[in-house]
């Protein structure tokens, strides 16, 4: 919890500011006296609350493989990439997105985040990146941030199209890019954060509250994409196959889903979250997706758990809701969704999956699910690069 200012810490109710002043109390006088000497003129203003998109985010693997092509068009024309302004790309208090592209004659430098967690989607093209090790020539550029020459030791990985890999805050990393250059969606979540059982409902956390410190993944993280379509064709076929185990942490966790033909008849619960932003990644087969609009019979979803007081089944959890779209969850929007498509849902955002792939060995619908909790400190520091 670097130099930020427990004053400015808020959460809903009187939960963060009795968390606030617990954590105070922990930090020694001396460095709650430290200031950052970072400043960012142009965060100053913005609220404290998370600033969230008001719709869904959906980006296409056509729109993602147009991007990467316009992108290397660029570069071989020495022009400005102007990445930003080819895609919708949300920047928000708990997580943003930019696009990167790098040739194979860009210098190569190793970076080194210790505010944000970094996820790359490989949009096009290739690179084989190294991630952990020690940073060679390491030199502090602001609070947090560090640039070296190049790195010892650490896990190397052939990236290609479709692939995603994971690199954890504080662990440096570096990219050599292919010939055909390498062009990324890349999230950054902020690792500054509040527990989140009361967010995440029941996403794998635990009735208890854990410390403050933020707990991140001790290694990178990486999904080959033909893994994604590996996982989809065992669950396809009926296989209880799984290559992605779920995982949680403080900012953000994942789970691999399926969504079986059978929800044809049976049909799914539409969702709402009020604490978590959802990321789908999709993995396999096809769907539509009703977003937004509003939820049909909306109540507060009771999570079933066991040894609960007075013989009760499950638990309520106020902010989280489910609820269907048999009136059509007007003011919704579909999303044909399918395999290398991506999705950035907001938090407070209906949501339902429908009409999956209907046969043969590509029947229903597989996902990566990320899950970002939305109540979070301030990042100028995190996103100065952004």
């Amino acid at each position: 919890m670097r130099r930020f200012a427990i004053g400015l810490l808020l959460l809903g109710g009187g939960i963060g500011y009795a968390v606030a002043l617990r954590a105070a109390a922990q930090v020694p006088q001396a460095a709650r006296a430290q200031t950052s000497t970072f400043q960012a003129e142009s965060w100053t203003n913005v609220p404290l609350t998370p600033n969230q998109p008001d719709k869904a985010t959906h980006w296409s693997v056509e729109e993602m493989t147009r991007v990467h092509e316009t992108l290397k068009t660029r570069a071989a024309k020495g022009e400005p990439l102007n990445a930003r302004n080819l895609m919708t790309l949300p920047m928000t208090r708990t997580h943003g997105y930019t696009v990167g592209h790098r040739t194979s004659k860009d210098p190569v430098i190793a970076e080194q985040h210790d505010g944000v967690t970094d996820v790359y989607f490989v949009m096009g093209g290739s690179a084989t990146m190294t991630a952990g090790g020690e940073m060679v020539a390491r030199q502090q550029l602001i609070d947090g941030e560090f640039r070296g020459s190049s790195i010892n030791g650490g896990e190397t990985f052939s990236l290609k199209t479709g692939d995603v890999l994971q690199v954890p805050a504080g662990m440096a990393h570096l990219a050599h890019p292919g010939a055909d250059g390498f062009t990324y969606l890349l999230l950054k979540i902020n690792v500054q954060q509040y527990p989140w059982p009361i967010v995440a409902g029941g996403f794998g956390t635990s009735d208890s509250t854990p410390a403050l410190a933020p707990n991140q993944p001790p290694t990178p993280v990486y999904w080959s994409v033909d893994n994604f379509r590996k996982q989809h064709m065992a669950s396809a076929a009926g296989q209880r196959e799984n290559l992605f185990p779920r995982a949680t942490f403080r900012t953000h966790g994942w789970v691999s889903v399926y969504r079986p033909v059978s929800i044809m008849t049976r049909p799914l619960a539409a969702e709402m979250h009020t604490g978590v932003s959802d990321v789908y990644i999709v993995m396999g087969g096809r769907a539509k997706m009703i977003v937004g609009g509003d939820l049909d019979n909306k109540h507060v979803f009771c999570e079933p758990r066991q040894n609960l007081p007075g013989g009760a089944t499950c638990l309520s959890l106020p902010l989280e809701y489910q609820g269907d779209c048999s009136a059509g969850c007007k003011g919704g929007q579909t999303l044909n969704v399918k395999a290398g498509d991506i999705i950035n849902m907001p938090p407070n955002t209906e949501h339902w999956v429908t009409e999956p792939e209907p046969t043969g060995p590509n029947a229903g619908f597989t996902y990566m699910l990320f899950k970002i909790a939305a109540d979070i400190y301030p990042w100028q520091l995190t996103a100065w690069d952004f």
